[in-house]
């Protein structure tokens, strides 16, 4: 990891900048906070988030995706395995009427 900068702002909040510099937009362009005190982005696009943790955290696509295939091959997994279950018991069944 880069080098730390630490700066107060005029709030006496303390930020720690590392190897990656952000630039601050204009004045106004940030999210608008809502009554009951969450974040309204409107129509900004929201990156580079972290995995979610808590039920209610925020999920990128790959995650999404990534918990669809997994559920699509337990799935698929499961209704082979059903299916030739079936398979089986029908042929045992089929044998048992022709012997």
């Amino acid at each position: 990891m880069g080098r730390a900068n630490n700066t107060i702002d005029k709030f006496g909040h303390q930020r720690v900048y590392h190897k990656h510099q952000f630039l601050r937009g204009a004045q106004g362009n940030g999210f608008k906070l809502t009554f009951d005190g969450h974040y309204d982005i409107e129509v900004k696009h929201l990156s580079n988030v972290a995995k979610p943790i808590a039920d209610n955290d925020v999920s990128t696509q790959e995650f999404v995706l990534d918990k669809i295939r997994t559920f699509h091959q337990q799935m698929k997994y499961a209704l082979d395995e059903l299916l030739e279950n079936r398979i089986k018991e029908r042929f045992k069944n089929t044998d048992k009427k022709n012997g």
